[in-house]
């Protein structure tokens, strides 16, 4: 049982001050390191409570997963434990004995497990591994067979391949809809079972044993090492896949019900009791993310005091590591005039948030650089919840509105034809959203004519002035960008 406390300080702010201040303290080297170890922990503890093992767990895997050292997360524990010492000596939190517990547990991961170079390596296995699943449709015979089990699988790893092996056709109906389709590749009405393994000839034993040897050749064959049973090698891809998917790893034990023996980092948290429903969501996000790995847009919050320029200078320092998003961080330009010149400025619309365009997987990645920066807005307001996701057509209607758009795109779909007058157009954004128009005519802005970088006739921005007639019969006049309108069909 995980036994709570209640935290004395007045805040979880003053807590993470008193860290920084206690290593500010020290000599510039040790500070220096205790720095590191402070914007390392500050994603994964919230000090609503003592940290539990779980929480320590969580944040010395996702350090490894994000590239550091045994040796180097090792030193990071043990500059937290030391912080989270003196905070005890304070008053200001009460004792945890979870540092303690994760230290010794880390210490008996062998070192010839080589768990940095393990987790190096996970990307380029997972990626395999999509590639299966994505194109076993167009494999033939026993690697397509061998393929769709896998998947299924995968949605429940729990279930072990002698259970999904002798699946019936009535077990379709509860699956979700992706896995579906794939069953419905193989069942025959002919036949109870939905894979054609002769189930009736064989002993459901023979029926794993025979499966289980299809599914190791199958990986074997595309790269994907395998040691052990076909049961440990799903367990292990599932678990490499929820850890990819923002899971945390105290979650994915959990969920699994244990460390797979093949990730010896897992074996730092303890599982604990999950509600089965919080169970098939995860299986089901996770999975989803090896069949399909769309890309989304999402919102970053920026911490106090951190600008754009900031998160995007960390991430030049990763660009070796991680792919950098596509970012939409809406500025206006702002002229101000100092003696004869005017100078240009951007002020940011909304200062402390961006938006950003990725893969599912890629977030998390992203995160693990920038966690000290920004945060990720999640579904719910607590951590481990999938990422919220911007659809595609509220972001467009937003970029709409406000005018500026990202690279690369564009408001009006191609081929359709320039504004001209009398087109009678949509009004999609400001005050007279919902309205139709007719164009009167198309005026170049006035721009200073002091101004250096005077736009030409092409590039000058554009004001199209518009007839609208109301259900009462009166016609007003007004002035709107073109980036607020879209042509009516003719």
């Amino acid at each position: 049982m995980t036994q709570s406390f209640e935290i004395m300080a007045d805040t979880e702010t003053e807590i993470w001050n008193f860290f920084q201040d206690y290593a500010a303290s020290l000599s510039p080297a040790t500070a220096s390191a205790y720095g590191k170890a402070i914007r390392s922990a500050r994603e994964y503890f919230t000090f609503n409570t003592a940290p539990d093992v779980s929480d320590v767990a969580d944040w010395v895997v996702a350090a490894i997963e994000s590239g550091a050292s045994m040796k180097t997360a090792s030193y990071y524990l043990d500059n937290i434990t030391s912080l989270y010492n003196a905070a005890v000596a304070e008053g200001l939190v009460p004792p945890s004995d979870a540092f303690k517990t994760v230290k010794r547990r880390l210490r008996a991961i062998p070192a010839s497990a080589n768990v940095a170079s393990a987790a190096a390596d996970r990307a380029a296995v997972l990626s395999r591994l999509r590639n299966i699943i994505r194109l076993s449709g167009r494999l033939q015979g026993d690697d397509a067979l061998f393929a769709d089990i896998l998947t299924l699988s995968l949605l429940n790893p729990t279930r072990g391949i002698r259970g999904t092996a002798m699946l019936v056709r009535a077990d379709i109906d509860s699956m979700m809809e992706e896995v579906r389709e794939i069953a419905m590749r193989h069942t025959s009405s002919r036949r109870k079972y939905i894979f054609p393994l002769s189930q009736t000839m064989r002993t459901p034993r023979q029926v794993a044993d025979m499966t289980g040897e299809g599914i190791r050749s199958l990986l074997r064959q595309r790269g994907i090492p395998v040691s052990g049973s076909a049961d440990a090698a799903v367990e292990t891809l599932w678990a490499m896949a929820a850890l990819q998917c923002g899971f945390k790893a105290s979650e994915t034990v959990s969920a699994l019900g244990h460390a797979p023996m093949a990730l010896p980092l897992l074996s730092l948290p303890t599982p604990e009791p999950m509600p089965r429903l919080r169970r098939e969501a995860i299986f089901e996000s996770t999975l989803l993310s090896l069949i399909d790995n769309p890309l989304h847009w999402y919102v970053m919050h920026f911490r106090q005091g951190v600008r754009m320029e900031t998160v995007r200078k960390r991430l030049d320092l990763f660009r070796d590591e991680i792919k950098t998003p596509e970012f939409y961080y809406p500025c206006e330009e702002i002229a101000r005039k100092i003696g004869k010149k005017l100078v240009y400025k951007e002020k940011p619309l909304i200062s402390d948030v961006a938006f950003f365009r990725c893969r599912d997987t890629e977030v998390f990645p992203l995160f693990r650089c920038v966690g000290d920066l920004a945060w990720c807005y999640r579904e719910e307001t607590a951590p481990g919840r999938p990422y919220s996701i911007v659809p595609d057509a509220s972001m467009m209607a937003f970029m709409q509105t406000v005018g500026i758009l990202a690279p690369g795109m564009e408001i009006y779909p191609i081929g359709e034809i320039p504004l001209s007058e009398n087109d009678v157009v949509s009004i999609v954004g400001g005050p007279f959203i919902g309205k139709e128009a007719t164009v009167e005519s198309l005026l170049q802005n006035e721009q200073p004519t002091t101004d250096s970088r005077q736009p030409t006739a092409e590039t000058a921005p554009t004001i199209v002035r518009l007839r609208i007639t109301a259900d009462n019969g009166i016609e007003w006049r007004v002035a709107l960008p073109p980036h607020l309108l879209r042509p009516v069909s003719r």
